[in-house]
C-alpha cells in the first residue's frame, strides 16, 4: 500500500508535517509527498493523473482546501470548478479501491472557515454524499484546547504555511497519522466530470528532464504543439515557472491567441517552480478553448501587459527580456461528456 500525500506549501516545507509524516514512517509505510508550494485542487488533481497509478489498498491524503479558499478570496478560480476537481479525485480513487482522506487545515485567518464559508460547506456535503470522514484539524484543535485560541508561532507570518516544526506541525502529523490508521473513507462513486491529463508533446527534441529536491518533471520548451485528436475542453497547464521572466502564446483552432504570464510569485522559491495556470481564470466569459484539433504553445511576442493567474506576476517589457527558464509539463483536458 503507498499513502500520497496532495498538499500545498504546508505540506511541501522542509520539516512539515507531511515531511515528518514521511520520516516517522520510514520501512513501515511508503509515502510518497506529491505537496508543491502554491498548490490548490487543480494542481493536486494534475498531480494524481498525471503521475499516480493507484492500486487498490492505497491513499491518497487531500490538503488543499485551504488553498482553494485563499484562491477563492483573491478572485481567482470558481467554487464549482474546486469541487469539480475534488470530485475528480474522489472518483479515481473509487475506481481503483484506493481510500480517499480529506485533511481540513485552514489559514491562521480562516480562509476556510470563514472567508469561504459557502465553498467549505459544498466541499462538507459533497465528501457527505461520497461517505467520507473528514479530518478537520481546526474542529478538533478546538475540541482538545475548550475553544482556546491557537498559539503564537505556528504560522509563518503570511498566515497560510505552517511554521515547520512547530507544535502545530507536530500536531496536524499525529492526525494525520491516526487518521491513516483508522482504514476506511474508500468512498463512493462521485458524478462529475472527467479529467485526463496530457504530455507528450511535440517536437521531441524540446523535451528535458528537470529535478530538484522539490519536484522531478518532464518539461518542454516552446514553440511546441500538442496532436489533435483529444475531444475535450482545455482546462488548464501545468508549467514550470521562471521566478524572472517568461510569457507564452497558446492557440487553438478558432479561437485568438491567448498572451499570459508564466513568471511565478512565490517568495519561498527563487528557482523555476511548477504551477498551474486555469484557462478559466485568463478567460472568464469567454468560450473554452477546445484540444480535438490540437493547440501549439509558444513564446509571446505581445507588448501588452499580459494577465496573470494566482500566484504568478506580470512580465517585465519585451526591451528588457532575458532567456526564460519557462516550460510547459502538461495540458488538462476536461474530457467531452462519454470520452474515456
Amino acid at each position: 500500500m503507498t499513502v500520497y500525500i496532495l498538499g500545498g506549501s504546508s505540506a511541501s516545507t522542509v520539516r512539515g508535517w507531511a515531511d515528518s509524516l514521511v520520516v516517522r514512517a520510514h520501512r513501515k509505510q511508503t509515502i510518497q509527498n506529491l505537496s508543491w508550494d502554491g498548490a490548490t485542487s487543480l494542481t493536486a488533481l494534475m498531480r494524481l493523473l498525471g503521475e499516480v497509478t493507484l492500486a487498490e489498498g492505497d491513499a491518497v491524503v487531500w490538503a488543499t482546501a485551504a488553498d482553494d479558499a485563499v484562491s477563492l478570496s483573491k478572485g481567482f478560480g470558481a467554487q464549482s470548478r474546486f469541487l469539480d476537481y475534488v470530485g475528480a479525485m474522489i472518483a479515481q480513487c473509487a475506481a481503483a479501491g484506493a481510500r480517499f482522506l480529506p485533511v481540513l487545515i485552514d489559514s491562521s485567518e480562516g480562509h476556510l472557515a470563514s472567508s469561504q464559508a459557502g465553498y467549505h460547506a459544498q466541499l462538507g456535503e459533497m465528501l457527505s454524499r461520497c461517505n467520507l470522514d473528514v479530518l478537520d484539524v481546526a474542529q478538533e484543535f478546538a475540541v482538545q484546547m475548550g475553544g482556546a485560541p491557537m498559539p503564537p508561532g505556528n504560522y509563518l507570518p503570511d498566515g497560510l504555511q505552517i511554521a515547520a516544526e512547530s507544535d502545530l506541525c507536530a500536531y496536524v502529523r499525529d492526525l494525520v497519522q491516526e487518521f491513516l490508521a483508522r482504514g476506511g473513507n474508500l468512498p463512493a462513486a462521485s458524478d462529475g466530470p472527467q479529467f485526463a491529463v496530457l504530455g507528450g508533446f511535440e517536437p521531441a527534441a524540446r523535451k528535458e528532464s528537470v529535478e530538484t529536491r522539490s519536484y522531478r518533471v518532464t518539461a518542454w520548451a516552446p514553440p511546441l504543439q500538442l496532436p489533435p485528436g483529444n475531444a475535450g475542453e482545455i482546462e488548464a497547464l501545468l508549467v514550470l515557472a521562471d521566478p524572472r521572466y517568461g510569457r507564452f502564446t497558446l492557440s487553438a483552432e478558432g479561437a485568438a491567441p491567448l498572451n499570459f504570464s508564466v513568471v511565478h510569485a512565490l517568495a519561498t522559491s527563487e528557482g523555476r517552480a511548477p504551477l498551474a495556470i486555469s484557462l478559466g481564470n485568463l478567460r472568464a466569459g469567454e468560450p473554452p478553448l477546445q484540444a480535438g484539433q490540437g493547440l501549439s504553445v509558444d513564446w509571446s511576442r505581445s507588448r501588452d501587459r499580459l494577465p496573470a493567474d494566482l500566484h504568478f506576476a506580470a512580465t517585465q517589457p519585451l526591451s528588457q527580456v532575458t532567456e526564460s527558464g519557462a516550460r510547459v509539463v502538461s495540458v488538462l483536458i476536461r474530457q467531452a461528456e462519454g470520452a474515456q
